[in-house]
């Protein structure tokens, strides 16, 4: 901590002196507008990164939702599962129904 002390103290000009040199500088140039801050020339969501963010999520949701079809295809080409839906699938639904449906009648 002595030392952390003695480093900040070693100084070529005395904190108020320091200051004083600014205030006199402000007074002297009436332009300071090489002093503003850049960010407030900025749009808000490049302050704050949003862009750079918004960029990440969706590299990061594409690469996740790749590795998740690439998974998924993986399982279903292991189990070997096909699904053939033909143009008239709607149809042969409804006619399975209706035979289920006689089916369970006779039965009743």
């Amino acid at each position: 901590m002595k030392q952390a002390s003695t480093q900040f103290k070693d100084r070529q000009v005395k904190p108020l002196e320091n200051a004083m040199w600014w205030i006199e500088y402000v007074l002297r140039n009436p332009d300071v507008s090489a002093l503003k801050p850049w960010g407030i020339y900025q749009p808000w969501y490049l302050r704050r990164s949003i862009d750079v963010w918004l960029l990440i999520v969706c590299i990061t949701f594409i690469v996740f939702v790749s590795l998740l079809m690439v998974a998924v295809a993986i399982l279903f080409k292991s189990r070997n599962h096909k699904i053939h839906l033909s143009p008239n699938f709607i149809s042969e639904v409804e006619d399975y129904n209706y035979k289920g449906n006689q089916k369970r009648k006779k039965h009743d």
